[in-house]
């Protein structure tokens, strides 16, 4: 069985559920630990709206890669869109503030940024790269 799958992912709201359900599948044919799929949907949920919503431009390209390799599991979001380190350049959520007077935005970053293991982001050839990390207990 392939240890990766990758999903090019039409920028599109509509393609989150498709890309959720190979994700799952993905994760259920390598024994991917539950709190981890389920860590990793909430991922692409959150990471694909945001770029869908404020990436989008003409042909974006956004790709969504997730990998099982040496007790890891990895889910990286790739996209040809403008620069953008959503870790470090997002605003941070109130989490202060009940849910009638929040402001919108910012919670799915922190929500992944919390249940992932490591995370990190880089830009390399015109692309941003966001990545999580899980240690993968049946490795």
């Amino acid at each position: 069985m392939e240890t990766r799958l990758e999903i090019l992912v039409e920028p599109d709201l509509r393609a989150i559920r498709p890309a959720q359900a190979r994700l799952r599948a993905f994760c259920a044919g390598h024994n991917v630990e539950d709190r981890i799929a389920a860590a990793m949907e909430l991922a692409v949920d959150e990471i694909l709206s945001n770029i869908i919503r404020h990436a989008c431009q003409s042909a974006m390209d956004i790709r969504c890669i997730a990998e099982v390799d040496n007790g890891q599991v990895a889910i990286v979001f790739t996209d040809n869109g403008a620069p953008f380190d959503p870790l470090t350049e997002a605003p941070a959520p109130n989490l202060t503030s009940g849910p009638d007077t929040a402001p919108l935005g910012g919670l799915g970053v922190h929500i992944a940024k919390e249940l992932a293991d490591d995370c990190g982001y880089r830009r390399a050839d015109d692309r941003n790269y966001l990545e999580f990390r899980w240690k993968h207990g049946s490795g």
